[in-house]
């Protein structure tokens, strides 16, 4: 038998375990795997982040901002993302080209002989350095006006807008792809209740296969299931699991895979694209996640901004935000691995070096009526606002130059 000081010293253990174990959500003020838009008690302990929100609110009062507390601690998880050793498939991969898009800051010195597709001698997919990873698993790197659209909230579609605004919408982030089909992307969003711009935007970023088995084609837009070690085998997995299911149109793939997505990532947690690339939703860190490639999040939702943008040239509307927070982040914003840029890597925004010799232009064009205003040269730090703008069969950015705007 226990006598009662025995008893009070077992209730005392007791509680100081409890008081350990869930240190991290007193500490925030937030349970863990939870939500708040309380902004005081989050600034309690992400002072920089609310900071950084605030002056997103300025410039976009209908925007709101939830803060998500991931129960993770931030160097710990970037060591999951960074998923050392591991040579067949690690958990996240960068599109570098050998070093020619993305240099050697970028890449992991351990891993860089390796190329992780069917033609892996031209190492057009490498694993990531740390420093990458750190830098793309950064929330606040995505606090800005170009790539807040990351964080969006992407649950429900409804038909929030006319059949021709949103092909407008379609036709606009597919850019010249899937001609002919933007009619069920439209109708495959409203069946599987999922946001029009994100279907949309992943069909982009995916590209879809589709291919015939026994003499019957299939379809499989959103990539489902297409995963090995070679273009052959990613395709022929697609493919079967196309068939499976019964996926013989292209409309049936679409909302099928839709219908995936939505069970799979959205209804889970992970409903912005931050979250579907950097699973701290789930009791597995990383466990989930939709995509190796490391850009995934940054590029769709660019993809979601500038759809929205057709219809929304100021971006007034109410979009709602999700910003995961996470234990012990460094002070200091993690940075880019290499700070220069040639304007070919896909996450260009902000002060850049110029690393060649451009003009810089009054429009985004090489008429006449495009003035030079003058010339760049190398090493020259700008600041990239907007792009990439087609014209003319060529790429365009907005930049700012000690105050002067204009396009290169």
């Amino acid at each position: 038998n226990l006598n009662v000081l025995g008893i009070r010293k077992i209730i005392a253990i007791i509680l100081v375990l409890l008081i350990i174990l869930s240190n991290n959500s007193y500490a925030y003020g937030i349970g863990i795997k939870q939500s708040t838009r309380d902004e005081n008690l989050v600034y309690q302990t992400h002072p920089g982040v609310v900071n950084m929100v605030r002056e997103l609110k300025k410039k976009h009062p209908n925007w709101r901002f939830e803060y998500y507390n991931t129960g993770y601690d931030f160097e710990e998880f970037v060591n999951v993302e960074f998923d050392a050793g591991n040579t067949r498939s690690p958990k996240n991969l960068i599109e570098s080209n050998n070093g020619k898009r993305y240099g050697s800051e970028w890449l992991d010195q351990e891993r860089i002989h390796l190329g992780f597709d069917s033609y892996a001698s031209r190492k057009r997919w490498q694993a990531p350095s740390k420093e990458a990873v750190r830098y793309f698993l950064d929330p606040r790197n995505y606090l800005n006006e170009e790539k807040i659209f990351s964080l969006m909230i992407l649950r429900g579609c409804g038909d929030i807008w006319d059949n021709n605004t949103a092909l407008n919408f379609v036709r606009k982030i597919l850019n010249g792809s899937h001609q002919g089909r933007e009619q069920d992307v439209v109708d495959a969003s409203k069946e599987a209740d999922v946001y029009l711009l994100e279907l949309a935007s992943k069909l982009k970023q995916e590209g879809g296969l589709e291919g015939k088995i026994d003499g019957v084609t299939y379809y499989n837009p959103l990539n489902i299931r297409a995963n090995g070690s070679s273009t052959e085998e990613v395709v022929r997995r697609g493919l079967e699991y196309a068939k499976q299911n019964g996926w013989d149109s292209f409309k049936k793939g679409l909302v099928g895979g839709a219908n995936g997505t939505l069970k799979r990532y959205i209804h889970r947690g992970q409903d912005t694209k931050y979250l579907m690339k950097f699973d701290s939703v789930t009791s597995i860190p990383a466990g989930y996640q939709y995509m190796q490639n490391i850009e995934a999040a940054i590029s769709e939702g660019r993809l979601l901004r500038r759809g929205l943008l057709t219809a929304d040239s100021n971006l007034t509307g109410s979009y709602i935000f999700r910003i995961p927070l996470y234990y012990n982040m460094p002070d200091e914003i993690s940075p880019r691995p290499d700070l220069s840029t040639n304007f070919g890597s896909t996450d260009r925004y902000g002060i850049v070096t110029v690393s060649s010799i451009l003009k810089f232009r009054t429009k985004p064009s090489l008429s006449s009526d495009s003035v030079v205003i003058g010339q760049l040269n190398n090493g020259l730090k700008v600041e990239i606002l907007e792009g990439p703008i087609s014209s003319q069969g060529h790429e365009w950015y907005k930049i700012r130059v000690n105050g002067t705007e204009g396009y290169v």
